[in-house]
């Protein structure tokens, strides 16, 4: 499911409805949710593909989204980083509510969603945030019990 710019201050409106009106933990249940449900299908595509499948589904939609220089790689010691200049941020029309401002509030949304995504698939997802919609994601396979043995 790839972001429209267009829609990223509309997911940004619905996010804070939800979190304003049931509050936080109703929007965390809804992120878990939607990263369940939604993304079903690339589950199993990051856990057979590892971390070459998630870098080249997260870079080919940032750059989808944004333009070439949205998203570069790399793996290096079984570890992914992606650099991030955010599509939400540099391409995204103008909010004409405030609600559809894009912020930390959204930040703090794509990271939960995209850490679940990322957990159903046995990885986990470091970010660090940088100003206007910079940042880096550090994903790493998590050791699982089948895997020590």
């Amino acid at each position: 499911m790839s972001a429209i710019n267009e829609w990223f201050g509309y997911y940004n409106a619905i996010f804070s409805y939800i979190r304003d009106t049931w509050g936080e933990e109703e929007l965390e249940r809804y992120l878990s949710h939607i990263a369940k449900e939604a993304y079903s299908d690339v589950i199993p595509q990051y856990r057979e593909g590892g971390l070459s499948a998630i870098a080249e589904r997260y870079v080919t939609n940032f750059c989808k989204d944004g333009d070439a220089n949205s998203a570069k790689y790399s793996i290096k010691d079984e570890e992914l980083t992606i650099d991030i200049r955010c599509p939400a941020y540099t391409h995204s029309t103008e909010a004409a509510h405030p609600a559809r401002e894009i912020g930390d509030f959204f930040c703090s949304c794509c990271e939960k969603l995209n850490g679940q995504i990322l957990e159903n698939a046995e990885h986990s997802l470091c970010v660090c945030r940088g100003e206007n919609g910079a940042c880096i994601w550090k994903i790493k396979k998590i050791e699982t019990k089948a895997d020590e043995q």
